[in-house]
């Protein structure tokens, strides 16, 4: 399924990335995903709605002088449907998280909340208003996947049960070592966690990564790193298909995976 207006509470349903150079993380991801772009009035910060096909995909906003102040840093942030964010924020703070932003409307388009889980990962949670998320998704040029890192496995199990109402079951795989650990929601597979220090290049910060779709990995790749991104793996081959591992020219974090050959 690539076509969505509307989303099943629990299920990632919207990404946006935040960055310090709009104009060119926007050249950059034209040049890699093909996006054209829709940018918000002042009110809204000028955040810019990315388009494949005139379709709703993703977001992308300019950290300004506050944000950055306070540490924020650019990045791909995950944001979780749900019904009531208020509801959810409550449910937040009784499992341990850290609520960072919100809860707070966002004009009509939604209501939202930006919060911390118990090992440090960032996440947002969206209530649909007009905005219901993205419109597009598991084709190129479009997110296919949403995986938690992180450096508690066990509290982000329990955490996101009781946040998001996720149940959790271990991946089978024929390679050794750590287990990934596969989300659902009435049974469908909406995410996926693992151990922090089991992803590629080994980092133990705990946050959440975005795949992109796309119609060759190596090529992907050799584009990111044409375009001034950074290649952390180049290409790494999973049951689903080969991945790698990149950023952008800002910092920002993500993965990009084809099809199986």
């Amino acid at each position: 399924m690539t076509e969505f207006d509307k989303y099943v509470p629990g299920t990632p349903c919207w990404i946006d990335v935040s960055t310090t150079d709009a104009e060119g993380a926007r050249a950059f991801y034209s040049k890699l995903f093909g996006w054209e772009y829709e940018i918000g009035s002042a009110d809204s910060g000028f955040y810019t709605s990315c388009l494949v096909r005139g379709r709703r995909v993703a977001g992308l906003m300019e950290l300004n002088s506050e944000m950055s102040a306070a540490g924020a840093r650019p990045a791909w942030q995950t944001y979780i449907a749900t019904e009531d964010v208020d509801d959810t924020v409550a449910r937040v703070r009784e499992a341990g998280g850290q609520v960072i932003m919100g809860p707070a409307d966002v004009l009509d388009q939604g209501r939202w909340a930006f919060v911390t889980d118990p090992s440090g990962a960032a996440v947002g949670f969206w209530e649909p208003g007009l905005h219901t998320g993205a419109q597009l998704a598991n084709e190129p040029g479009t997110f296919t996947w949403n995986e938690l890192q992180t450096s508690d496995v066990e509290s982000a199990k329990t955490f996101y049960a009781a946040a998001a109402g996720w149940q959790t079951e271990v991946m089978p795989s024929e390679v050794e070592g750590p287990p990934y650990f596969v989300a659902t929601v009435g049974g469908e597979m909406v995410a996926g966690i693992m151990e922090a220090s089991a992803s590629p290049g080994g980092s133990t910060q705990s946050f959440w990564m975005t795949y992109f779709k796309v119609a060759d990995c190596d090529k992907s790749v050799e584009r990111v790193r044409e375009s001034g991104g950074a290649v952390m793996m180049a290409r790494i081959d999973s049951p689903q298909g080969p991945f790698g591992v990149v950023a952008d020219p800002y910092g920002a974090v993500f993965a990009v995976i084809s099809d199986p050959a």
